[in-house]
């Protein structure tokens, strides 16, 4: 997960993260330049946080519902 400390989606989505049980890595872009670079790469240049990789494909700032519904899926196909 790409995000910032003073964002509350980021602290949104790795609540509900951390209520799946699930391991993430929490990547500061105000301190990884490259780790910044990245997510405007998959955000057509826009600093969009959170950005989660998830099974290789990024999805940028999900809702609460989207991101459930993405971590339900993976629960329902073994993959965490």
């Amino acid at each position: 997960m790409y995000g910032t400390p003073w964002c509350a989606d980021c602290n949104r989505s790795k609540a509900i993260l951390e209520d799946f049980g699930l391991e993430y890595e929490y990547i500061d872009i105000d301190k990884d330049e490259d780790a910044a670079q990245k997510v405007m790469k998959v955000n057509q240049g826009r600093r969009v946080v959170p950005t989660l990789i998830i099974d290789g494909k990024a999805h940028s700032n999900p809702d609460y519902l989207e991101l459930k519904e993405l971590l339900e899926g993976l629960e329902g196909n073994g993959n965490n």
